[in-house]
């Protein structure tokens, strides 16, 4: 069986960091799984980027020891990076001298493995004395790097770097990435996301392509199930896929970058590390239904699946909920056949089915349902909205009944104000499904009541 060598996650993602009991929880669950590496990368931890020249102080000092050991007890190797690409001058001996400092501090604490990341930073050399000194980025930033690299092997013939590129996605055949290639140490790691920022698929011609361009194995950084910036509405709780099986011929392994919601994540995780552990036998829907079923349990497994599909959206499946739409196109089909009443009936019971869900949800893990609640609650007024929704369709059925009228009215200013607040909501839940779906309803029966339609 091949795997990957290097498997696990990177904490690089934008916002709230993780807690220090955040980290021992994840090093933990990674050991179980049988994954090898955390890195230490958070985008708003001042010391590691805006802040980098500053010394840790001793508090945190004393939590990344703890985490080392965490790591050492479980075989999972805990990497420390830095991030000082917003500011540096590449060409200041004094500059190269803070870092060496810093990362001298933290090898003495424990740490043999390193980051040097210079990811989100301009693409070109900002200081004059670089430019004069550097013709391009990729020089200043492999002179720097393989002085670290070669600091630290003095200290510890062990220790290891890996780099993390201003250019990190792409077609991989850059004239920066050919640099780096040639002049970083062959010892070095290369980090890369992919075709994308968060790619949608890790293929093997572009993990060939930028190999062969960096002249080593790349190491895949997957921005999945991270959520940060304008991914925040969305809850990357759906499977693993779209990794080519055959990545380990040009990659020397895959880490992951989190959510800020850290049960929520061992989803993703979980399925990945079966992924990494085993690429060529690895089943995307069966893992992901072993990844559910060990975060929340028999019993709210085929629920939590349900609330999960609801929730697909990600970069791995770029498209509305098709779960949700397939229920939606079903009705309608049978709508267009005038069969009204399978078309109501199965669509009442599909959504009712959902709506009973939210009981068996209420029992979730505590911290597993604090982390989700937004979308939990958003889930429970969409449910409502779908099935206001066919309550008017059911009275506009019925329009020659005496009370059919004030009934369709009546139902049709709930669905109004279900969609008013539907405005205000803060997640992604459902996808636009729903709100498609209600919004129409709503409108094709404004014609008969003589109102104003809903936009």
């Amino acid at each position: 069986m091949s795997k990957f060598a290097i498997r696990g996650i990177i904490e690089g993602f934008y916002g709230r960091p993780w807690s220090h009991s955040d980290r021992l929880n994840m090093i933990n669950f990674l050991g179980q799984q049988e994954m090898n590496t955390y890195v230490y990368a958070p985008k708003d931890d001042p010391y590691h980027r805006y802040d980098w020249r500053t010394l840790y102080p001793a508090d945190h000092i004393k939590d990344f020891s703890e985490l080392i050991s965490a790591g050492n007890k479980v075989g999972v190797s805990i990497v420390w990076a830095l991030s000082p690409g917003l500011s540096l001058v590449y060409s200041s001996s004094h500059e190269l001298a803070l870092l060496k400092n810093k990362f001298k501090a933290m090898q003495t604490i424990g740490f043999k493995k390193f980051g040097l990341f210079f990811d989100d930073i301009p693409n070109k050399l900002i200081h004059k004395e670089d430019m004069e000194k550097f013709s391009s980025l990729a020089l200043a930033q492999a002179y720097i790097a393989n002085e670290i690299l070669a600091y630290l092997k003095e200290l510890d013939p062990d220790a290891e770097l890996f780099f993390c590129p201003t250019e990190y996605m792409g077609s991989g055949d850059s004239s920066y990435l050919n640099e780096l290639g040639n002049q970083l140490n062959q010892d070095i790691q290369i980090f890369w996301t992919g075709p994308q920022v968060c790619s949608n698929t890790l293929d093997l011609n572009n993990a060939k392509t930028v190999s062969q361009t960096i002249k080593r194995k790349v190491l895949f950084w997957d921005n999945y199930p991270v959520n940060d910036a304008s991914m925040q509405p969305e809850l990357h709780i759906g499977p693993y896929i779209n990794r080519d099986k055959e990545l380990l011929k040009y990659s020397s392994g895959i880490l992951l970058n989190p959510m800020d919601l850290v049960e929520t994540s061992k989803i993703a995780i979980f399925c990945a590390a079966q992924f990494l552990n085993d690429p060529l036998d690895y089943s995307p829907d069966s893992a992901w239904r072993s990844a559910i079923e060990f975060l929340v349990g028999s019993e709210q497994k085929e629920a939590f699946i349900r609330f999960a599909k609801a929730n697909s959206y990600s970069c791995l499946e770029p498209y509305q909920p098709q779960y949700l739409e397939d229920a939606i196109n079903e009705f309608q089909a049978k709508l267009d056949l005038n069969d009204w009443e399978s078309a109501l009936s199965e669509s009442m019971q599909f959504f009712t089915q959902l709506k009973t869900d939210l009981s068996v949800l209420n029992k979730l893990p505590q911290t597993l349902s604090q982390e989700i609640k937004p979308w939990l609650e958003e889930y429970k007024e969409w449910l409502e909205i779908a099935l206001n929704a066919l309550t008017i369709l059911i009275e506009f059925r019925d329009l020659s009944k005496a009370d059919a009228g004030d009934k369709l009215k009546k139902a049709r200013k709930e669905l109004r104000e279900g969609l008013i607040r539907s405005v205000d909501f803060q997640t992604y839940c459902c996808g636009d499904v729903i709100h498609n779906f209600a919004q129409k309803v709503y409108r094709s029966t404004s014609y008969f009541l003589a109102n104003t339609p809903y936009f």
